[in-house]
């Protein structure tokens, strides 16, 4: 994924990120059948938890290409948006 920090002391800093973790509350989420629909898009923020790692070229932040992050957010795939809070681990 690739976009830009839009809060907090990495704003503005266009970064491109991989996570790996889970998403979804079991309670909230679509029955599991209808995410095989490949017309399926949840109008709906999915809850996330995982970690990142970030790539930027902005020299000014190039220390979060070594970063470990912890996040905590949510995604909706059919706007398209992807909302995180975000630490270092090393923290």
């Amino acid at each position: 994924m690739a976009g830009t920090i839009t809060e907090g002391p990495y704003a503005g800093a266009a970064v491109a990120w991989s996570v790996k973790g889970f998403a979804g509350d079991t309670t909230t989420m679509p029955p599991l059948e209808g995410w095989f629909d490949p017309d399926f898009v949840p109008d709906m923020d999915v809850a996330l938890r995982g970690t990142a790692w970030f790539q930027t070229m902005d020299p000014s932040h190039a220390y979060l290409n070594h970063t470990v992050l912890a996040i905590r957010g949510a995604v909706n795939l059919a706007t398209g948006t992807f909302r995180a809070m975000a630490w270092s681990l090393a923290d």
